[in-house]
This record gives structure tokens, C-alpha cells and sequence, in this order.
């Protein structure tokens, strides 16, 4: 049967609105995907940032738990808490701040690097998940996130707690140290010698354990090269210690590993939270 001229013309006019809902909806999966890909990073971030305090939690609650059992040898009871830090029992068998950085060119394979843990004290062993690779120069670091910096006994990291203005320029407020002792707000004086000036918390084992916390999900980073924001600062460093550099370029790059973010097209300090976990036992053992 013959097509009619009304027949071609309703045909045409039925195609034309085909091709405007085709083009539709390629205009709505782009918002689609825009918010199923922020629920996803959202989502990744989140997950990471709870396994991050899991990991923290347990390892202060393990150095803690630590420190109130162990041997610190005679005349140790009035010892403070960076004292008992310093302690040759405690660096060999809780904690020891130059194992935070490892390198990596001396274990080739992954059964040497799983040795070598294996005869780290225990709360760098339960630290390890949260390790990150580096390379400084020519040489590759398995280490904890935060400004790399060397210290009297070697290198080790700190982090340094930080404000940006409304420029982004960053400033250091102050640097923490990986592990520390908790103290009430106004007080210095430690707690851990059973001498301590408050009764009630005198001989207590309060630690601290904080990791640096930053997204790498919900913003872009440049692979080389790092802000100028990210790379210098260090100003207030404890005495004795001094900053070595940092990675190249990712999200923990520059000398204060603040990586070489990228926010709507300019550079900018990324999403960064210190995750901390705390535990606090009465010393069991003094001497």
C-alpha cells in the first residue's frame, strides 16, 4: 500500500522529538553522574576516615596499656611521659618514633618488608595500615603521613597543625607529634610520674595518637610540582629537628605534606583533618 504524503509527515514529526529526548538525556546523566560520583568519593572518604580512627584507637589503647605494664627500670616512678617516650625498654618493644619512616630500597621484597615489621615495636606495627609511599630524591619511604623532618635520633615525622587565609597561604599554628601524652586543658606538667601534681591523675598512662587525615577523593591534585603553600613553612619546629622534604607530588607531597591540591581550577589547601585516637590505663608497674 502507498504512503500518503500525511503518512511521510506524520512520520517525520514523530522523529524530531526522538532526537530532543536523546539529547535530554545525556543533559541529565551529566547531573546524574555529578552526584553519584560525590556520593561515591563521599562515601570512599568517609570509609577511609573511620578506618583511619579504628586503626588510631587501637594503637593508643594498646601503647597506653603498654606503658602502664612495663618495666622502666629502678627509679623510674617519677619519670614524665616524654621521659618514659625516651626510655630504651619502650623504644624497643612499644614505640620508636624513627620507624615511622622505613626505607623502602632496603626491603626488596614484600616478605622482607613483613620481616621487618615483625620485629617493630607494637604500636608501629599496628600503625602500619595507615603508611604511605614517598619518594624523596632517589630514594623510596614507607612512612606515616605528615611532615617528613629529622630529628635527633633520625628521621621521623610530625604534623603540623595549620590555618589558611583567605588568600591560602598556609601557617603553621604548632606541630604534633604522632604520639603524645593527654593533658587537661592548661596544664603541661605530665601525668605519668606517680609525683605528679594533681593526686587524682598522678601515675596515669594518657596517650594520644593522631593521624592527618585528607581526602583524596573529593579533590584533584597535580602529578608535579607542589604550591608554594605546601612546600615552605615550618616555622616553630621543636629544637632538634628540621624538615626533609617532601614527595614530589600527591596528596601528602611538599615539605609540610600537604600535597599540591586543586580546587575549581586553582591551587589550594586540600580537605585535611586530624583523626586522633585516646586511651588512659593507671600504672600497674613502678620502680
Amino acid at each position: 500500500m502507498q504512503r500518503t504524503s500525511t503518512d511521510r509527515t506524520r512520520t517525520r514529526s514523530t522523529d524530531r522529538p526522538r532526537a530532543t529526548r536523546r539529547g535530554s538525556v545525556l543533559v541529565e546523566f551529566a547531573f546524574v553522574a555529578l552526584a553519584l560520583y560525590l556520593l561515591l568519593a563521599a562515601g570512599l572518604s568517609l570509609g577511609r576516615a573511620i578506618f583511619a580512627g579504628q586503626v588510631t584507637q587501637s594503637a593508643a589503647h594498646a601503647m597506653a596499656r603498654e606503658l602502664a605494664t612495663i618495666s622502666l627500670g629502678p627509679g623510674t616512678a617519677t619519670i614524665d611521659f616524654d621521659g618514659a617516650l625516651a626510655n630504651p625498654a619502650v623504644v624497643g618493644r612499644v614505640y620508636d618514633p624513627t620507624a615511622l619512616v622505613i626505607d623502602r630500597d632496603l626491603y626488596p621484597t614484600a616478605a622482607d618488608l613483613d620481616a621487618h615489621f615483625d620485629s617493630l615495636p607494637i604500636v608501629n606495627q599496628l600503625l602500619r595500615p595507615l603508611y604511605i609511599a614517598d619518594r624523596v630524591g632517589d630514594t623510596n619511604y614507607l612512612r606515616y603521613p605528615g611532615a617528613l623532618v629529622q630529628g635527633p635520633d633520625g628521621l621521623t615525622v610530625l604534623i603540623p597543625r595549620i590555618t589558611t587565609d583567605d588568600a591560602g597561604a598556609t601557617t603553621v599554628v604548632d606541630w604534633v607529634a604522632p604520639v603524645e601524652e593527654v593533658l587537661p586543658d592548661g596544664e603541661v606538667a605530665s601525668h605519668f610520674g606517680i609525683d605528679a601534681p594533681d593526686p587524682q591523675w598522678a601515675g596515669v598512662a594518657s596517650v594520644r595518637v593522631t593521624y592527618p587525615f585528607q581526602s583524596a577523593t573529593l579533590t584533584a591534585f597535580t602529578p608535579d610540582g607542589v604550591p608554594a603553600s605546601s612546600a615552605t613553612g615550618g616555622g616553630g619546629l621543636p629544637a632538634g629537628y628540621t624538615l626533609a622534604g617532601g614527595g614530589a607530588s600527591g596528596p601528602n607531597a611538599g615539605d609540610l605534606g600537604l600535597g599540591a591540591h586543586r580546587v575549581l581550577g586553582r591551587e589550594a589547601r586540600p580537605f585535611r583533618k586530624l583523626i586522633t585516637g585516646q586511651a588512659s590505663f593507671r600504672r600497674e608497674v613502678v620502680e
